[in-house]
């Protein structure tokens, strides 16, 4: 027993010696020479020591971690690592070293200040931080000398002339001034914006010198004065031309808009036509076989609105028949004639109308006729002389506005009648019409106000409001009709109420057949269509649109499409005349379409005049279904009905 016990206790001092021997962790520097040891029980663990101060240009690491240390069981070498760091240099633009960096790998690089930027050039390194926020290798980063870009404009009154884009030391030419300027200069103002200048050349000046066009006769003129700075009215000369009327100055040979001046403030060059009325030779009438014994106005057989002239054939013929004569008339300008010796008036004036046998072109039969808002009359070589009358316009107080020369049977132009406080122009007293001796015509007025005098009145339509001449080159034309008795442009709607309100014809913007929602450029939402409606820098005070009856009465197009065409239509002028009064009319009532579609329409075009706030007018108490030449097209009498119904709206 005592045995076994020595035992026990000889082995547990073996085990206890054994656990306690110490294990050496020895740290050896780069040239193997001890720096530190550390003892440690067996089977314990230990920390790497700090590792000595890195240098500029070195850094240290052990070979070994703190997870190498855990549970260490035998002694232990740590040796120490000497790294070289990494370079980075930056170099300016010259190559030559501003300065460089020395870091551990991994490590980032800011980027040092650039020099300071010149006028012309600036300054940036070739690399970004971004790609230098690791860093694994030796880097060269070098300073880059740039060029400004510049984007110069030059701008005269709010328009850019030129601009381009350069290197900011470039030269750029500047635009020539127009010598229309006076004491002009080029104002400057830079801004830098991401490296490039913008550079604007605004043009200041005292004054503008504009433009004045003189076009007489397709061809044009030097009159005086031709140019105009708009600091003051400028007066507008007369004209003379052997053989003609001078009627006035029109910024369009379609308008009937008189200028008498261009008035202060106006911008822009304009060029001004001539309205010259050729004074006719006496019209002579040629022998001939047999004369007609005068015309005959005969109500149609279906229509008794409408009217046929045709001459009377003379007694003693041997053929009575019209389709056995060729007919023709000496002036197609001022009448027409039909293989069955219908004649249609064209313009007031006079002319022969002629019938030659076909079997016999030997056998003649001719008349004088003369054209006139009456119709067409048969006259005698005596009255054929062409006469010359003065009309004199006069105000309400007998004072004279205005003296025009006439040609007989042709229609006055009104000038514009005087603006009195509290009073509204409402018409002259006399017909401007059919010209017949001098005549004198007096403003007449009522208490009350009337702001359309003297104002530019533009008109959008389709064949209802369309006149021979006096729409743009190109629109389909209805009236002058054969049958219809409208046969002067002041028996029209549109001319009735420019004339009773005092305005003047700004341009007619009519075409026969159109409608607002079709996809053509006769469609009124077309730009090509509004185009027209406009003469240079020149706008129309007041748009009337009376349009949408082709759209209603068409099978091929439907309400649908309307709405939104006619508000392209309104949206598309408001952009073109800002500062016009637009003024919108519903359908007339008429047999040419149903009623109910007629509501329908009307009520889109009453929608849309509120929302984009035109003026509206309701026609569709003008019954204008016994006042028609035809299915659509209202005969003077219907004109007249129009007239009435818009100048009761306009004037209320």
């Amino acid at each position: 027993m005592k045995k076994t016990i020595t035992l026990l206790i000889i082995l547990v001092g073996i085990l206890s010696l054994t656990s306690c021997k110490k294990i050496t962790i020895s740290f050896i520097d780069e040239n193997g020479n001890l720096i530190q040891e550390i003892k440690v029980k067996k089977g314990s663990s230990a920390n790497l020591i700090n590792l000595p101060q890195e240098t500029e240009d070195h850094y240290y690491e052990w070979n070994k971690t703190n997870e190498d240390l855990v549970n260490v069981q035998q002694d232990i070498y740590v040796n120490l690592i000497k790294h070289e760091k990494l370079t980075v240099t930056f170099l300016n633009e010259s190559n030559q070293v501003i300065t460089t960096e020395k870091v551990k790998p991994g490590q980032p690089v800011y980027l040092p200040d650039t020099t300071e930027n010149t006028e012309t050039h600036y300054y940036t390194w070739n690399r970004t931080e971004d790609s230098l926020s690791n860093i694994t290798q030796d880097v060269t980063v070098k300073l880059v000398k740039k060029e400004y870009n510049k984007h110069v404009s030059y701008i005269i009154d709010e328009e850019t002339i030129y601009e381009t884009t350069t290197n900011y030391t470039a030269e750029v030419t500047e635009p020539k001034i127009p010598t229309k300027y006076s004491n002009a200069y080029w104002e400057e103002t830079k801004i830098l914006e991401q490296n490039t200048y913008q550079i604007t050349y605004t043009l200041k000046y005292d004054s503008v010198s504009q433009s004045i066009t003189y076009i007489v006769l397709g061809e044009e003129v030097n009159l005086s004065p031709s140019i105009f700075d708009g600091t003051e009215d400028i007066i507008l000369p007369d004209y003379e031309k052997e053989g003609y009327l001078f009627q006035g100055w029109f910024v369009g040979e379609i308008s009937l808009y008189r200028y008498y001046q261009i008035n202060k403030g106006t911008k822009g060059d304009i060029v001004l036509y001539a309205k010259m009325t050729k004074i006719p030779e006496s019209v002579t009438l040629p022998e001939s076989t047999y004369k007609f014994k005068g015309i005959n106005k005969t109500p149609h057989s279906t229509n008794p609105n409408v009217f046929v002239y045709q001459p009377i054939m003379p007694d003693g013929i041997t053929n009575t028949s019209r389709l056995a004569y060729t007919w023709s008339t000496s002036d197609s300008s001022v009448a027409t004639i039909s293989t069955y010796s219908s004649i249609t008036a064209k313009k007031a004036g006079y002319c022969v109308v002629t019938a030659t046998l076909n079997s016999d072109p030997n056998v003649t039969i001719n008349c004088l006729i003369k054209v006139s808002a009456e119709g067409i009359t048969y006259v005698t070589p005596e009255e054929a002389t062409t006469k010359i009358y003065t009309v004199t316009f006069k105000d309400k107080d007998g004072s004279t506005i205005e003296e025009q020369k006439v040609l007989s049977g042709q229609a006055a132009l009104p000038p514009t009648p005087p603006i009195l406080e509290g009073f509204a122009f409402n018409g002259w007293d006399t017909d401007i019409m059919n010209i017949q001796a001098d005549t004198t015509i007096t403003a007449t007025y009522i208490e009350g106000t009337n702001k359309y005098t003297g104002k530019k009145v533009a008109i959008i339509g389709d064949s209802i409001s369309t006149y021979q001449d006096y729409i743009p080159e190109g629109y389909s034309c209805f009236y002058p009709y054969p049958t219809a008795d409208v046969n002067d442009i002041n028996q029209t709607w549109w001319m009735q109420v420019i004339n009773k309100l005092g305005a003047g014809l700004f341009v007619n913007n009519s075409y026969s057949g159109s409608c607002v929602s079709d996809s053509g450029t006769s469609a009124t939402q077309s730009d090509v269509r509004l185009a027209t409606t406009v003469f240079g820098n020149e706008t129309p005070d007041v748009i009337i649109i009376y349009m949408g009856s082709n759209d209603c009465a068409s099978q091929y197009i439907g309400h649908a499409t309307f709405g939104p065409a006619y508000e392209r239509m309104l949206q598309k002028l408001q952009a073109l005349c800002p500062n016009a009064e637009i003024v919108v009319c519903t359908l007339a009532t008429t047999i040419f379409y149903e009623a109910s579609e007629q509501a329908k329409y009307n009520a889109t075009i009453t929608e849309c005049a509120n929302k984009y706030g035109a003026t509206l007018i309701d026609l569709s108490k003008v019954d204008i279904s016994n006042y028609l030449v035809d299915s659509a097209h209202p005969n003077k009498a219907g004109m007249t009905l129009i007239a009435e119904g818009i100048l009761e709206a306009l004037l209320k």
